[in-house]
């Protein structure tokens, strides 16, 4: 039996025989005074130091929840608070894309582009002086 540390905590490793094969086989047991827990894969080892350290290694990129345990977000996946939140951050995402265009539009539409029809720029201002001259040559035609 000998006592070793990981990042997340202490453990202890002992070499022992299955009972049934007569295999040797390798037991780690937490090292943390008093739990009891033992594992046969020091992943899982890891994975149960979390519960003492209160690491949360794994969070849902949506929600911004973290985890200590995988299979606990795997299980918030599946939650109606992560489906209405995916929602959201979806209709947020599709909004922000939209308002991205609208804002690339608006700032084209301020540099400028050439009328066919003029060598003007088109900008709103001189949109609005062509509408006026329109509708002023359209009331002095009507008046003829």
């Amino acid at each position: 039996m000998e006592r070793r540390n990981l990042d997340e905590g202490p453990y202890i490793r002992e070499r022992r025989l299955n009972a049934v094969t007569g295999r040797r086989v390798q037991l780690l047991r937490c090292g943390v005074h008093p739990c009891t827990a033992s594992f046969t894969k020091l992943s899982n080892l890891r994975e149960h130091l979390n519960q003492h350290t209160g690491r949360r290694p794994y969070s849902c990129n949506i929600c911004r929840i973290a985890f200590k345990q995988r299979g606990q977000l795997l299980k918030h996946y599946t939650t109606k608070t992560h489906m209405r939140s995916a929602e959201s951050h979806a209709v947020n995402e599709s909004a922000q894309a939209a308002n991205a265009q609208v804002t690339e539009f608006d700032q084209s539409f301020e540099i400028g582009h050439l009328d066919s029809l003029n060598t003007r720029p088109v900008t709103a201002r001189n949109e609005a002086d062509n509408l006026a001259a329109l509708t002023e040559s359209l009331s002095l035609e009507g008046s003829l």
